[in-house]
């Protein structure tokens, strides 16, 4: 019998399940499960010991807590996703894959991890990592009052990113990458290893979290308003969507340095100090497995 555990987020999304659905649900797979909540100071130590997969049952951030454990372990447990999240992102890129390659239940795709050295230590991302407009962005949701209804209504969040555009001042930044450089102001600075972003933002199409590359997307400062049009477009649908302006110069990368003077820095959803230190940052390539269900 497959042996699983479940990491639980509690809190993950608006909260509408419960420890006991969540396990009657893989129960009524036929799976042996157990559940840790992620609000356990001790959740980390159900990684150990033989297990056939890990369940994350939560949103983009618990994949990423989760994940992050089992890399700074150096274990290997395949990971599986039960999304209970706002964007889930993560899921939603695996979802994408498993119907694109008409992939079967219980297989594997390794998935790529970014590797950042510079930052208070080492650190790793799972969806992206990025200086400006977003981590930013992320700051203003987390001050809302009202945060959580704020998340679902891509009207409301589309608002405050609007809002943030028009007063936002861009800083320089220096890339050195694969063999040149980039120097320049930019909105936006992403480097993503899935297609999305935040409040699923397609901001990288042709994304692949599984072929070793990382996809560099670059918002210069003198595209204020096509970045407008493009994220309106793009969050808000419509029948121009697929003909919108894209302002968004996008480059592949395996590595790369990273100097800025922005001091609005987040890796996946979360926001760290920055203070203009180089950063390095590589791929590691098919480092995580995650298990389609």
């Amino acid at each position: 019998m497959d042996r699983s555990e479940i990491i639980y987020n509690p809190t993950a999304g608006e909260g509408e399940h419960t420890a006991q659905r969540v396990l009657a649900h893989f129960s009524a797979k036929g799976m042996e499960v157990s559940l840790r909540p992620t609000d356990d100071p001790n959740w980390p130590e159900s990684l150990d010991g033989p297990l056939d997969s890990i369940i994350i049952a939560g949103g983009d951030g618990t994949v990423h807590k989760v994940a992050v454990e089992l890399l700074e372990r150096n274990q290997n447990h395949s990971l599986r996703v039960h999304p209970l999240g706002t964007a889930n992102n993560i899921s939603k890129v695996l979802e994408d894959i498993q119907r694109k390659r008409q992939l079967d239940s219980g297989e594997l795709l390794p998935f790529d991890v970014g590797e950042i050295k510079g930052v208070e230590g080492d650190h790793f991302f799972i969806e992206s990592m990025g200086f400006g407009l977003f981590p930013k962005f992320v700051k203003a949701i987390k001050s809302e009052d009202e945060k959580e209804r704020i998340k679902r209504d891509k009207g409301e969040l589309l608002k405050v990113f609007l809002g943030i555009i028009d007063g936002f001042e861009p800083k320089k930044t220096r890339i050195q990458m694969e063999g040149f450089k980039i120097k320049g102001n930019f909105l936006m600075v992403e480097l993503l290893n899935i297609n999305y972003l935040g409040p699923n933002l397609e901001l990288s199409p042709e994304g692949n979290p599984n072929d070793g590359y990382f996809e560099l997307c670059l918002v210069p400062a003198n595209k204020k308003e096509e970045f407008k049009a493009f994220l309106t477009q793009t969050m808000l649908g419509g029948e121009d969507t697929m003909d919108r302006t894209d302002p968004i110069l996008r480059l592949p990368c395996r590595a790369m340095t990273i100097r800025s003077k922005d001091t609005n820095f987040h890796v996946d959803d979360g926001i760290l100090d920055h203070s203009g230190q180089k950063i390095k940052v590589k791929v590691l390539k098919g480092r995580l497995n995650f298990m389609f269900s």
